[in-house]
């Protein structure tokens, strides 16, 4: 059921939108499970050793640490991508565009190192934040590709140790729940 409630219903609203809008679309899939499975106590068992849905906020806001959890390295890699390409995108309507990053001032304006910042610092060592916005600018290898028929409906495939793009997502599965439709009020 949750390729129906979740992955191809979601397919299905953006190539939807895609057909109607000239703008680009991202699509993300998100599958990494935490390392530390006590995170979901307050959900039973379902999330435990599963990407569950909204996991992927816990990186993109780097909220563990908040709740007494801690990260791997490879999850903090994987937050700092995550960091990235949304603070790319929020501010360039592009993931992949960096360069705004120059032509704004510093988000802590304090000389201290911010403790998110030393949380996602790998190398143990104090870094600014212009260190580690340098360091996730220099570490990212692929571009987020565009969500659109002509690349093969591509999606960035966000997971550790190394992200990487999928091409035509649960495809099979997808076309046959789109076949019956996602009237929901009906199951």
């Amino acid at each position: 059921m949750g390729d129906y409630i979740w992955t191809c219903s979601i397919r299905k609203a953006t190539r939807d939108i895609k057909s109607h809008e000239t703008i680009p679309i991202y699509h993300y899939v998100f599958d990494h499970a935490i390392n530390n499975s006590a995170v979901w106590d307050f959900v039973e068992d379902w999330c435990k050793d599963y990407s569950c849905h909204d996991s992927d906020l816990f990186f993109l806001f780097y909220t563990l640490p908040l709740e007494g959890f801690y990260y791997t390295d490879e999850e903090k890699d994987l937050a700092k991508r995550l960091i990235r390409f949304w603070g790319n995108f929020i501010h360039t309507g592009n993931p992949n565009i960096d360069d705004w990053r120059n032509d704004i001032a510093p988000v802590f304006q304090s000389s201290q190192t911010s403790s998110i910042v030393q949380h996602l610092d790998t190398s143990r060592k104090k870094l600014s934040v212009s260190d580690i916005l340098h360091r996730s600018k220099r570490r990212v290898t692929r571009d987020w590709p565009a969500y659109q028929p002509s690349t093969g409906w591509q999606s960035m495939w966000f997971k550790t140790p190394a992200s990487d793009i999928l091409f035509r997502y649960k495809a099979k599965d997808c076309n046959f729940w789109d076949k019956i439709g996602y009237n929901t009020y009906e199951i």
